[in-house]
């Protein structure tokens, strides 16, 4: 394995993710947690194709080295906590953030002692990659898929007011990115995922991108950009505008403060 062979074997993941962090260098919306967030992310996807490229590399070794044994459960772990990472850039996990990675913490030294547990799976003296005979061997799948559900679950949840395009954009992506996976894992094709994770942490920074757009910094309802846009495309269905005046609301600001 060359640093060329591997530069192009990743070539749109990393062509994509090179554009996303030059591109936040000009963010206006977005605040600075969500952008250093987003540079977490990026060095995350960065790190998994790494690995996972270095553990192919020590699957044509004809013997067992503890290299593979550390990297495999590394690469399984770093899925869910690449997923974690894409919610922490909308601020899902800024309360219970242990409890969020509890499961992470919990299957941690798990997967690491599997190979001598034999609980999810195992390398033979052969180097050959063994599977438990049970339900167990699919775990990795099975956590990372916990926390794709949390993620869309507080992404619909986060954004239920408005947003409707977004989430379904969001939705579809990662629905077709499930079957994806799972149709590798039916015909046991062992892919690495950082290029799906790149094309999904582009879509999902632009729908966050659009969706705090929409907001008023200070009141957090929509903008005067969304009442005319809307006022222009559902002006069949509006029947009546509301419009509200606060008497000496600017002495109050003034000298009370805005909150």
């Amino acid at each position: 394995m060359s640093i060329a062979s591997l530069t192009l074997s990743n070539y749109i993941m990393i062509a994509e993710l090179l554009g996303l962090w030059v591109m936040l260098e000009s963010n206006v919306h977005l605040n600075k947690r969500t952008i250093t967030a987003t540079r977490i992310v990026i060095i995350l996807i960065f790190t998994e194709a790494l690995f996972w490229a270095i553990e192919r590399w020590t699957r044509e070794i004809g013997y067992l080295t503890y290299t593979r044994i550390i990297l495999t459960p590394t690469v399984y772990l770093l899925h869910p906590i690449i997923m974690l990472g894409i919610m922490d850039m909308a601020e899902f996990v800024k309360k219970r953030r242990l409890l969020l990675y509890l499961p992470i913490l919990i299957s941690a030294p798990l997967l690491y002692t599997s190979q001598w547990t034999h609980l999810f799976y195992w390398f033979d003296s052969n180097n050959l990659y063994i599977a438990a005979d049970n339900v167990l061997r699919y775990y990795p799948y099975f956590l990372f898929l916990f926390y794709v559900i949390l993620f869309v679950a507080a992404f619909t949840m986060r954004y239920a007011r408005y947003g409707t395009a977004e989430r379904k954009g969001i939705l579809i992506s990662i629905i077709a990115a499930s079957v994806g996976v799972l149709l590798n894992i039916i015909f046991e094709i062992d892919v690495d995922y950082s290029t799906l994770f790149a094309s999904l942490l582009l879509i999902y920074y632009l729908s966050l991108y659009v969706l705090t757009a929409k907001e008023d910094t200070l009141t957090h309802l929509l903008n005067r950009q969304c009442y005319y846009s809307d006022s222009d495309k559902l002006k069949d269905q509006i029947t009546a505008v509301v419009s509200v005046d606060m008497n000496d609301l600017k002495k109050i600001n003034d000298t009370q403060g805005h909150d």
